[in-house]
């Protein structure tokens, strides 16, 4: 498999590049934590949704700036930074995600959210789901708040792939041999996200290792990993942490 190198419209970037679109990032995360982090009102799952909405609106400020930003100085398209490769590719992804959907909701359903639901004596902080699956109502209900985080996730999802496939994972592969590539890009995105907590960390590094491999088995398509990451903040919002799972 090539090495893989950082290329927007055909041409190799260079650090002032990455730096900007860094900087771009943290920006807006900054700007989200700082208004997110005031109570704007009581009730805990409005005000989850207002802080969801305000991630929303960050990430797709930071993908709306950088593809401005690439256009600006290398002429790009959205399919040469990889907002979008096709109709086809969106297809074909949707349907070797789905697989990975049905697992990942399964396992999460009926290994944490429902004996954490029928067990009222097990406490825990990371535990404060949207919804706890008691039975199978309420695992219909599920569906239809799941499916409005999950367009929004799209968002997230293309914000942080974007980072993680076609700036920072390049950048140690130029250096580094592929899986310590991989385990570096990892543990950098909990910087990115700055999350220092050992189980987010933990997670961090298997939810981008997966993306990461994702990534590079679909010839480098960007959609692939998105796909998967918007499932994965969707379950985990919905059905284990909540909105307070995403910092900014």
């Amino acid at each position: 498999m090539k090495k893989p190198t950082i290329i927007i419209a055909n041409k190799n970037i260079n650090y002032k590049d990455v730096i900007i679109i860094f900087a771009l990032w943290y920006i807006i995360a900054i700007n989200v934590e700082l208004f997110t982090s005031k109570d704007l009102i009581d009730l805990s799952i409005v005000s989850g949704f207002l802080h969801y909405f305000f991630v929303i609106s960050g990430r797709f400020t930071f993908l709306a700036l950088t593809y401005f930003y690439f256009v600006s100085i290398y002429d790009a398209e959205l399919s040469e930074i990889g907002f979008w490769e096709g109709k086809k590719h969106l297809f074909n992804a949707l349907k070797k995600n789905f697989s990975v959907m049905l697992l990942l909701f399964g396992g999460i359903i009926f290994l944490i959210n429902l004996p954490f639901s029928l067990n009222s004596q097990i406490n825990s902080t990371l535990f404060n789901p949207l919804i706890t699956i008691s039975n199978i109502e309420r695992l219909g209900a599920s569906i239809f708040p799941a499916l409005i985080i999950f367009v929004g996730a799209i968002l997230i999802g293309f914000s942080e792939q974007f980072l993680v496939n076609k700036v920072i994972y390049p950048i140690f592969a130029q250096k580094l041999i592929t899986p310590i590539s991989i385990m570096f890009s990892a543990l950098f995105f909990s910087f990115l996200l700055l999350e220092f907590t050992p189980e987010h960390i933990l997670i961090n590094i298997i939810y981008i290792t997966i993306s990461i491999l994702m990534f590079r088995w679909n010839n480098e398509k960007l959609i692939y990993p998105v796909l998967f990451s918007a499932s994965y903040y969707t379950a985990f919002i919905t059905f284990i942490t909540g909105f307070n799972y995403l910092k900014f």
